[in-house]
């Protein structure tokens, strides 16, 4: 997914937030687990300014792997979460639920398509330094046969969302 992508989805997602936090103004029932956000989470508009910082510190050229991977998990779980939250009040539609689902089959099958394409790599690398080539052979072809297929499903996939959306 790329940055501007996720900038779009947080405005969509403050701006869902503000409506569904009007309505709420007198709860006091959190909202998510405190390890999920360090902001209050009685409300969603503070847990999404929140998740905007940590894709602000992502976006730092500055960062760490090791920060950029904790803070790119973390922030994948504030927006399930916050859109998990936001469902019921955001979708009135029928097939809202459903669409929602595929989206999120997609998001997740886009994530495991990255961590094969560099498992793929892993291996490529492993066979070009040596070692029991037959092996390591047999590891690169079943790497890349899970990324063939999460590949096909990605498309599968991308293909019932469009169909869905052909009728909303």
């Amino acid at each position: 997914m790329k940055l501007k992508d996720l900038h779009t989805r947080l405005e969509k997602l403050r701006q869902s937030a503000a409506a569904y936090d009007a309505e709420r103004k007198k709860s006091t029932v959190l909202l998510f687990d405190d390890q999920l956000f360090n902001a209050s989470s009685r409300f969603l508009s503070p847990c999404v300014h929140e998740a905007k910082d940590n894709l602000r510190q992502l976006s730092s050229p500055s960062i760490s792997l090791t920060k950029a991977q904790y803070l790119a998990d973390r922030l994948v779980a504030q927006l399930e979460a916050l859109e998990r939250a936001l469902a019921p009040f955001a979708q009135s539609n029928p097939n809202a639920q459903e669409s929602q689902d595929l989206h999120s089959q997609l998001r997740q099958h886009k994530e495991w398509e990255a961590r094969l394409c560099a498992l793929v790599r892993h291996k490529e690398s492993l066979l070009g330094s040596g070692g029991n080539k037959d092996e390591l052979e047999q590891e690169w072809q079943v790497a890349e046969q899970r990324l063939q297929r999460c590949r096909a499903a990605l498309l599968n996939i991308e293909h019932q969302i469009n169909e869905s959306e052909k009728f909303l």
